[in-house]
This record gives structure tokens, C-alpha cells and sequence, in this order.
């Protein structure tokens, strides 16, 4: 919910993509996705968040903990 209050999810969700290299907010998307990344992080626990990849930007590090941690509850009939 803060992130949404905060207008940050998109870097959450992927819907506020890495702006070109030669874009004048390349510098602030990257401010950006660092706050959110650092959010992230410290909301997992230390022993979890030594066993993650160093991802830089926070949509692939949420994807990256998604697809590890998700449950499968298999095919229902």
C-alpha cells in the first residue's frame, strides 16, 4: 500500500520501465529503484535475503522471489 501511496509500484510491477540511456530521468529512475529495491530488502529476513540473487532493479528482484518462494498447489479437478 505505500508503495502505491508513494506512486513507486511500478518499479514493483514493471509497469515504469528503465528510461533509454541517453533520457534526462534516467538518472532519477535509478534513485527510484534503488529506494524500492532498499525497501524490499529490508523486509526480508536476513538468513532469506542472504540466500538471493543481487538483482539491481526491484521488478527482477521481486519476480526473482516470486518464482522461489510462490506455492504451487498443483492442478485442481
Amino acid at each position: 500500500m505505500a508503495l502505491k501511496a508513494r506512486k513507486k509500484f511500478g518499479f514493483v510491477d514493471g509497469s515504469i520501465p528503465q528510461p533509454s540511456s541517453d533520457s534526462a530521468d534516467l538518472d532519477d529512475w535509478w534513485t527510484n529503484n534503488a529506494l524500492v529495491l532498499s525497501w524490499i530488502k529490508i523486509t526480508i529476513t536476513e538468513s532469506v535475503r542472504s540466500n538471493l540473487s543481487h538483482l539491481e532493479i526491484a521488478s527482477d528482484y521481486w519476480e526473482h522471489i516470486k518464482r522461489r518462494y510462490s506455492v504451487n498447489n498443483g492442478q485442481r479437478v
